[in-house]
């Protein structure tokens, strides 16, 4: 990995701080057009077409999407926002949506705005015809409305504003290859290589981490690195929260960690100056309460900051090159599955010994079997055992972003609760439940099948079955 190279003029350290009372507040309403699972956030578009994401930490399975809310948060170093407050309003009749195209396939368009990665479905026959215009990079104005629950817009609602060429791609860092590329599993577009030049650094990314980056779209499609992040870094606490019986959800301890050369330190205070952003990250805290002996403007830190009172409070200050806590960090392994049961799965690595991880609470392993190629990477619990964080394969894939598979075979049973398909190599048939009112007339037992599973609530449902005469596609 390449080293931060940052230099700071020793006149800051004999200045002194006089930090702001307030924060970056700021009120908006906007309806939510897509939940973020993994970082717990709902990303919310305004009238005007401005897309936020609201990082939650408490009861976020109150909110769905094509709900309206109001949020009263503040703006963190990353772009997004702390929820202070958020309430629900009411059901979304439609919105509109700004932001930069990352794929359009078929009658998906996969849109970055607002520090976040979300799909938009589009509707009418001829979408995927209309919309195959468009291009990674490109910069588009969307009419939404929200049809069954998912964002919905018209291929002749969509608008080309222009091409920018950079947008934000957010989701698991997997590896870095041989020439130095990073590999990264997005939500919505499955794994992607983003180039780094020589002149970008990048932080010490580990197997599973969830990151952020800005990327520039180059002629070819393909992604450069103009910016990483890392959403894992310490201090993404978890923060209380109440609830009232209008849907009031009140977050008293968002939490943010930034790592950045600590540009000056103050009685009651101090400033970090974070790499790609203009203004320092300032921090308060009561004087005489924290002691910074050992730490000296020009150093590189990570600092641990809360939002509250409309400030924000150091809650803990590290050197960056502290050695972490014994037996601390991730485990990956990239192999073959030797074994997998409901409680743990081993993958072969080419070693002495399988590596192999505790399967977690409400995993199901439906999509894989033995001997599958995959990736596996397991973080460590209170308890000092190795838990299944992602396990990805070429055809099935386990993330905090969700879970889904892809099988082909011939179909065994097919009606209006399951789908059930011989796949060759399996002992059992794989069966998944069928979504309430879908129409699958067209298939019947025999055919030759593809089909695809995705989890939604607590089990699987078929997300597509297609054979060489029949389509179907659950949308949303």
């Amino acid at each position: 990995m390449k080293r931060y190279l940052l230099l700071l003029t020793a006149v800051i350290a004999a200045l002194a701080v006089v930090l702001p009372a307030t924060a970056g507040a700021a009120t908006f309403r906007g309806a939510v057009v897509a939940k973020d699972a993994a970082r717990k956030a709902l990303v919310t578009a305004g009238t005007d077409g401005t897309v936020r994401t609201v990082r939650l930490h408490g009861k976020f399975n109150r909110f769905r999407v094509g709900s309206t809310v109001a949020v009263r948060g503040a703006l963190l170093p990353d772009g997004t926002y702390s929820g202070a407050a958020v309430r629900r309003l009411g059901k979304a009749r439609g919105t509109h949506v700004r932001g930069s195209v990352v794929r359009q396939l078929g009658k998906q368009l996969v849109i970055s705005a607002g520090g976040s990665v979300f799909a938009l479905r589009l509707a009418g026959k001829r979408g995927a015809a209309e919309g195959g215009g468009l291009q990674p990079g490109d910069r588009v104005d969307c009419d939404v409305h929200f049809k069954g629950g998912s964002p919905t817009t018209r291929s002749g609602d969509v608008d080309k504003v222009g091409h920018d060429g950079q947008l934000v791609l957010e989701g698991i860092y997997l590896d870095t290859t041989a020439d130095g590329s990073l590999e990264v599993a997005v939500v919505h577009r499955g794994r992607v290589l983003v180039a780094v030049p020589d002149d970008v650094t990048v932080p010490d990314f580990t197997a599973g981490d969830e990151i952020a980056l800005v990327v520039t779209v180059e002629d070819d499609s393909s992604f450069t690195l103009v910016k990483a992040e890392n959403e894992n870094d310490p201090g993404d606490g978890e923060g209380g929260d109440g609830d009232d019986d209008g849907g009031k959800v009140d977050i008293g301890k968002e939490q943010f960690s930034v790592p950045g050369v600590l540009s000056a330190i103050g009685a009651d205070g101090l400033s970090v100056k974070v790499q790609g952003r203009v203004e320092p990250v300032r921090c308060t805290f009561k004087a005489g309460s924290v002691d910074l002996s050992g730490y000296e403007v020009g150093q590189w830190v990570y600092v641990t900051c809360k939002y509250g009172e409309g400030r924000f409070v150091l809650v803990s200050i590290k050197h960056k090159d502290a050695p972490p806590a014994p037996g601390d960090g991730p485990l990956s392994a990239v192999g073959t599955i030797a074994s997998l049961d409901s409680d743990q799965v081993s993958v072969d690595t080419g070693a002495e010994d399988p590596v192999s991880c505790l399967v977690p609470d409400g995993m199901d392993l439906l999509g894989f079997t033995q001997g599958d190629s995959v990736k596996m990477y397991c973080v460590e619990n209170d308890d000092g055992d190795y838990v299944i964080k992602a396990l990805i394969s070429d055809h099935a894939s386990y993330t905090p972003d969700g879970s889904w598979f892809t099988v082909q075979g011939s179909i065994l049973e097919v009606n209006n609760l399951r789908v059930s398909v011989h796949v060759e190599g399996r002992d059992s048939p794989v069966t998944c439940a069928v979504a309430p009112g879908a129409d699958l007339s067209a298939f019947h037992v025999a055919d030759a099948v593809t089909m695809k599973c995705k989890l939604i609530g607590d089990g699987f449902k078929v997300k597509l079955l297609q054979s060489a005469t029949a389509h179907y596609e659950l949308n949303g």
